[in-house]
């Protein structure tokens, strides 16, 4: 196998009680092997941002779907690149600028 597997299970932490999950492209792999282990298929992108985008997406949602503490569903929100932007606001009031008297063109002494 050259995907990376996941494994679900609850602790103390037991091969017994793991699931496990593993990515492939391989069609004849992507599939139940057994209760415990389960290959997903994953298709070919135009991208690495979109591969990996779509990698992270099934996984936590396999992980999810396997968590025996998860009892509401859940939909990603999907990956942010950078945060939305922020509307302009004034932070406080700036009193007006006053005249500063000019500097002294000797110094005293």
């Amino acid at each position: 196998m050259t995907s990376p597997a996941i494994c679900v299970g609850q602790t103390p932490f037991s091969y017994d009680n793991c699931k496990f999950m593993f990515i492939t492209k391989n069609k004849k792999l992507a599939v139940n092997h057994s209760p415990w282990i389960v290959g997903l298929l994953l298709y070919e992108y135009n991208d690495n941002l979109e591969r990996f985008t779509h990698l992270a997406e099934i996984t936590v949602e396999w992980i999810l779907s396997q968590a025996p503490w998860h009892t509401t569903p859940h939909k990603l929100a999907g990956i942010l690149i950078e945060p939305p932007p922020s509307s302009p606001s004034a932070i406080g009031h700036n009193p007006a600028a006053t005249a500063a008297a000019d500097p002294l063109e000797d110094p005293p002494g």
